[in-house]
């Protein structure tokens, strides 16, 4: 009886494995290709718009182009500023500072030839106003999260170092 049992569950795992491995044998490559879907901003420049500063150029996504405002202060640290334009007022929503900063998050340093600049970012989200609407309050985290799709443009297009 237990040679029967054993011979059983032996025929029932070779069948499961030849089901398995007939649908295998028609694809002609075993590893998976990202669809169009899948693939992340910073690797499609269609996507984003370029704002040039005297350091590199940064990326934004291009859903956001006529939402948003940005700012170049060139005084030290240079200081690019990122501003939504919600229901007709300028709400600050963050900064990336270039040089020496007292304010913000380090992300890393931007190699230039052989020199290399302290990148930081300045959150603003803390300073929105009380009164906005909920549409208004989701665009702008919306917009605040797509930091991300800049930052990786930078590490990404200027080898740029990030720091833990």
């Amino acid at each position: 009886m237990k040679k029967l049992c054993i011979f059983w569950v032996s025929v029932l795992l070779l069948m499961c494995f030849a089901g398995c491995n007939s649908d295998a044998s028609d694809n002609k490559s075993t590893t998976a290709q990202p669809s169009t879907e899948e693939i992340s901003f910073y690797t499609t420049d269609e996507d984003t718009f370029e704002i040039k500063t005297d350091y590199c150029s940064l990326y934004y996504p291009k859903k956001w182009e006529k939402n948003i405002k940005t700012k170049i202060d060139d005084k030290e640290p240079y200081t690019v500023k990122f501003i939504a334009l919600e229901n007709k007022e300028e709400i600050p929503i963050f900064d990336v500072v270039f040089g020496k900063s007292s304010t913000g998050s380090k992300l890393g340093k931007l190699k230039i030839d052989n020199e290399e600049i302290n990148v930081y970012l300045v959150d603003h989200s803390g300073e929105w106003p009380e009164k906005i609407t909920k549409d208004s309050e989701s665009n702008l985290y919306a917009m605040s999260e797509d930091v991300n799709v800049l930052i990786s443009k930078l590490v990404y297009d200027s080898k740029m170092v990030l720091e833990n």
